[in-house]
């Protein structure tokens, strides 16, 4: 907690800095005020991404409250030891989209048409790394709960990880997705579209965790995303037009080819598993022409 002030300080200080470099000189002088309808049409606009941000953040908490409910501290253990990695990875599609938001911002303006190529194009990008990030998370899950959480939490650490990986995959997508959709000033859709998963959630967890324990919790996470994914496409393509999906078929065939290069060698060398379904990966993706040369000068 401690470290947490003290980062939250530092950043303060160096964003003040900033801050103070480049936009307070910009800044009319003379006395301001503050302008009230202002404030009140930002809040009519913004309350509902807060609220789906908020939803959204809450969702794997809450479907751990309920496993644990449900099947006690040791379960809840177990689910929180695999979603720590899951947690964790998250950081690459948070960074990737807010590189991308000024420029599809920008284009939810200006140019529907180039925001429709770069959503497309992001989303493979997205594909491309979430797919090889599963399959080597999945091989090497009771090596990498056992780094970090310890023996104590294995076997079931690990398969708690190995199913909830493969949220990422949806849940990367949905990341982009989710802001290019504010882009459009469809933040009530989406606070909608995140109602409806953690009513999904709520619903699917009160039915079945009694019954199959973590591993429902988990496949009802995978779903949940999924979900999302569809909700937030309807939106998307009511706004921007037909997104190209065909195009990352490629890429799982890729990734099915690395996937089972790893499980045929994991038995003999994990260390031999894990780059050799890198290497075929890589492989794969330049003899299928997974990437256009459209695509690869963009």
């Amino acid at each position: 907690a401690g470290a947490s002030i003290l980062t939250n300080l530092a950043t303060l200080a160096i964003l003040a800095t900033l801050a103070q470099r480049t936009i307070w000189p910009a800044l009319p002088r003379g006395r301001t005020s503050i302008e009230r309808p202002l404030l009140r049409a930002m809040l009519v606009e913004n309350w509902p991404l807060m609220a789906s941000l908020l939803l959204q953040a809450l969702f794997p908490f809450v479907n751990g409250l309920l496993l644990q409910n449900y099947q006690g501290d040791a379960v809840m253990g177990w689910y929180d030891a695999g979603r720590k990695w899951l947690t964790a990875l998250n950081v690459i599609p948070s960074l990737f989209t807010f590189a991308m938001f000024p420029v599809m911002s920008r284009q939810a303006v200006q140019d529907r048409p180039g925001l429709r190529r770069s959503y497309s194009l992001s989303v493979k990008l997205l594909v491309m790394l979430a797919l090889p990030v599963a399959v080597l998370v999945a091989a090497a899950a009771s090596l990498l709960v056992g780094i970090l959480s310890g023996a104590a939490f294995l076997p079931h650490g690990a398969v708690t990880l190995r199913i909830l990986i493969w949220s990422a995959v949806f849940g990367w997508v949905n990341s982009l997705t989710n802001f290019v959709l504010i882009a459009l000033n469809r933040q009530r859709y989406v606070l909608l579209a995140s109602g409806a998963r953690g009513v999904f959630m709520i619903v699917g967890n009160l039915l079945l965790v009694r019954a199959f324990s973590y591993v429902a919790s988990e496949w009802i996470m995978v779903a949940g995303e999924f979900l999302l994914v569809l909700l937030f496409y309807a939106d998307l393509r009511r706004h921007v037009g037909t997104v190209e999906w065909r195009a990352n078929r490629r890429t799982a065939l890729a990734a099915l080819v690395m996937g089972g290069t790893t499980w045929a060698l994991s038995s003999y060398s994990l260390p031999l598993a894990l780059t050799a379904g890198m290497l075929v990966y890589l492989a794969a993706l330049v003899l299928l022409r997974a990437l256009t040369p459209e695509e690869r000068e963009a």
